[in-house]
């Protein structure tokens, strides 16, 4: 996961206050389907920032100008589309499954299975996805989100504070991680301000931590409750079975069904 477009994500991903990089960053990350297209003036345009600023943003990467960047941003795009199709032809539901059954023994696949489809279906409906959780499990979506834009779904993640930078557009929906629950205790009026605008929110966590003011559209629920290392390195898992059935259902990155 060395790509462009895994920096623009550690771009947005670790930002807490807006800033020209940011803009720039999710800007040509929600229009990655049209790389080619691109331009700086294009750019410039729609996220109000100078030529000089798309300039700096790139030299920062290490390019020359935006059309080296964007180069690099197509090429290293399409070898993480390889990359994901060579490990999906050679990974299996089951394997997948097993792995998740490491840290849940006695995981109810069936149940597990549907909720997952669930949230899938929520997700492919959505023009966008925001992720929202603490720093650590947050930053464990990073591989998620990269490998869901190859998908042509637009993913990423946000630190989570009061308010998410990006007011969130018709067609948006949340994807909260929490284990512990402990994110709906620390901002509960931010979830229920989401609740009414009207954005869906799907949960990955604790049954019983989810309070009753959060009305999923969608859920996954794992019994689990610690916030340690080993628990929060399910989540990956969790994320690549989510992929993996995406794929199969919905298709995309050349692999799944159309």
């Amino acid at each position: 996961m060395n790509t462009v477009v895994s920096v623009l994500l550690l771009i947005v991903s670790g930002s807490f206050y807006a800033s020209s990089d940011r803009a720039i960053a999710l800007y040509i990350l929600e229009h990655l389907n049209d790389v080619n297209d691109l331009t700086a003036a294009g750019i410039c345009d729609h996220v109000y920032v100078s030529s000089q600023a798309v300039k700096k943003f790139c030299r920062q990467l290490g390019y020359r100008n935006f059309q080296e960047f964007r180069r690099f941003l197509s090429y290293t795009k399409e070898i993480r589309k390889g990359q994901m199709i060579a490990h999906f032809m050679n990974m299996s539901e089951e394997s997948i499954l097993t792995q998740i059954r490491s840290y849940v023994p006695d995981l109810d696949v069936e149940a597990f299975r549907q909720q997952v489809e669930t949230i899938n279906r929520v997700i492919y409906e959505a023009e966008r996805i925001i992720i929202l959780g603490s720093v650590y499990p947050q930053m464990l979506s990073l591989h998620y989100a990269e490998d869901m834009l190859m998908f042509n779904k637009t993913v990423w993640s946000e630190p989570i504070s009061q308010e998410i930078q990006t007011a969130p557009q018709e067609g948006t929906v949340i994807l909260v991680i929490s284990l512990t629950g402990r994110i709906y205790q620390f901002y509960p009026e931010f979830f229920m301000k989401c609740q009414k605008s009207g954005h869906p929110l799907i949960t990955i966590g604790n049954a019983g931590t989810v309070p009753d003011f959060v009305h999923p559209a969608g859920s996954i629920f794992l019994p689990v409750g610690k916030d340690d290392e080993t628990e929060n390195s399910m989540i990956p898992v969790i994320f690549q079975y989510m992929k993996y059935r995406y794929g199969m259902v919905y298709g995309g990155c050349e692999y799944g069904n159309p």
